[in-house]
């Protein structure tokens, strides 16, 4: 996660049960034990690749890291939560997925408290899979 969804998001506490780490250019962010901090998304991946504990990562915002990631080779699965609302806001997720991108799930519109949503899954293409962390089950 990048430094403001660590600060807005997280509310400065780490997620149970998971690695949480923080991508920001700032090294005087004052991190609880255990939150990794990497200066930039390669520098987590790289770090994150070498160890044997973590299978999968997740990027989980901002908007600049969100833009960032979308564009990485590593990128093999993308989780969209669809909200059916507009919002007076001014950062976005990035608005073009990779022509690579197919979706391969997709939900039905659900509503909580008077929100519609859906959850949508894409995944690039077989033929052009990055073996960086999720090699083809084909294998």
């Amino acid at each position: 996660m990048g430094r403001r969804t660590w600060e807005t998001v997280a509310k400065g506490k780490a997620f149970p049960r998971r690695i949480n780490a923080v991508i920001s250019s700032n090294p005087d962010l004052d991190l609880p034990d255990g939150v990794l901090q990497f200066a930039t998304l390669d520098e987590a991946l790289l770090a994150i690749a070498t160890s044997e504990k973590i299978d999968q990562v997740y990027v989980i915002g901002g908007a600049q890291l969100f833009a960032e990631a979308i564009l990485h080779p590593a990128l093999q699965r993308i989780f969209i939560t669809q909200i059916d609302e507009d919002y007076d806001c001014d950062l976005f997720f990035p608005q073009e997925i990779p022509a690579e991108f197919d979706v391969v799930s997709a939900t039905d519109p659900e509503e909580s408290d008077g929100l519609e949503y859906s959850f949508v899954v894409l995944e690039k293409n077989a033929d052009l899979r990055n073996e960086y962390f999720l090699p083809d089950e084909t294998d």
